[in-house]
């Protein structure tokens, strides 16, 4: 006994109905990753630039000037707190939850000074914690040395 051929093209459409319903959902789901995205920049950006994010890489460039030796366990703090957001920067732009371009290109100079500054609190860590310790900061200082060398006006 074979199929009635309407049963074929109703078994067609709803296919058909299917596949768009797959495609409707794919959209919405590249539309929702962008709108995270863009989320995940805001809530990012809003960390670098709280005043008291700022004022801990502000004592962090002026502990630069001192030798590390000298350092408190509360200058200590301020650095950590101010390399922190940029840990925090690398990892979800390498799980590429934040574009790379936006917080490099802005905030290249100063991950960049803040790295150099934090280099003897980094080694610190690294030989007393673990060697991965603050591995995605020194990952986007990378990035903004890169940078700096392909385009070194940041335009």
């Amino acid at each position: 006994m074979s199929t009635p051929i309407w049963f074929l093209w109703v078994q067609t459409g709803a296919s058909v109905a299917i596949f768009l319903t797959f495609l409707v959902y794919l959209r919405l789901l590249a539309a929702m990753k962008k709108g995270t995205g863009a989320q995940n920049a805001i809530f990012l950006i809003q960390v670098l630039q709280r005043s008291d994010t700022r004022e801990a890489r502000r004592r962090l460039l002026e502990l630069e000037k001192s030798p590390y030796g000298e350092w408190s366990n509360e200058d200590k703090a301020f650095a950590s707190d101010a390399i922190n957001p940029y840990e925090i920067a690398g990892i979800l732009i390498r799980q590429k939850l934040v574009e790379e371009d936006l917080i490099v290109r802005n905030w290249r100079v100063s991950i960049l000074k803040s790295f150099n500054a934090a280099g003897p609190l980094i080694h610190e860590a690294r030989t007393a914690w673990d060697p991965r310790y603050w591995k995605n900061f020194e990952w986007l200082a990378g990035k903004a040395a890169q940078m700096r060398l392909e385009d070194p006006l940041g335009g």
